[in-house]
């Protein structure tokens, strides 16, 4: 009978291939994530530059409304792409901001503005992008890949948490600000 193991000869060698290189790889995700956070700041940029009439009008109180998501989406994408803490929860603030916005237009729409067509289907796309995104963001195989402020560079339950409430609130703040409105 031939054997081909022999269990006292050495392993063969592994020809240079590492098993934790699947492992140590930073999701392509992660650097989508940075690069679309980019793309919608420069999409606002481009909505600025295709209105010079209004633009021109504009005081420089209603320039720095304008320029604040831009800002905010280029900081968000900025810090995506270096990977750091900051990025991660800006990112997370502004879609759980987006998602907890869904039914502050549900709330306009009925209390203000039921004369309008409310177009479900946008904000259906809208919210289910906002879950994917955040879903996506909040995987632990992904958080590990992102430098937190905290001594084991990790994020604590309480920044995991600290985006929803700053998102929620900031949605609740807009619902009183338009309800109060006349």
């Amino acid at each position: 009978m031939a054997h081909d193991f022999d269990p006292k000869a050495p392993p063969p060698p592994l020809l240079g291939i590492n098993p934790m290189f699947d492992y140590s790889q930073v999701p392509v995700g992660l650097s989508a994530a940075a690069v679309g956070q980019f793309l919608i700041a420069c999409l606002l940029v481009v909505q600025l530059w295709l209105a010079p009439a209004v633009v021109k009008a504009w005081s420089s109180k209603q320039w720095a409304l304008a320029c604040y998501p831009i800002v905010v989406f280029a900081a968000s994408g900025l810090g995506m792409a270096l990977r750091r803490g900051w990025g991660w929860w800006l990112t997370c603030a502004i879609y759980y901001y987006v998602f907890f916005n869904i039914p502050v237009a549900l709330v306009l729409w009925t209390t203000r503005d039921q004369d309008k067509a409310f177009n479900l289907l946008d904000h259906l796309i809208v919210a289910g992008l906002a879950i994917f995104l955040l879903t996506y963001l909040n995987r632990p195989e992904l958080l590990r890949f992102i430098r937190f402020g905290s001594a084991d560079g990790r994020a604590k339950p309480w920044m995991r948490l600290s985006p929803a409430v700053v998102g929620g609130a900031g949605a609740a703040i807009r619902l009183v600000i338009e309800l109060t409105k006349n």
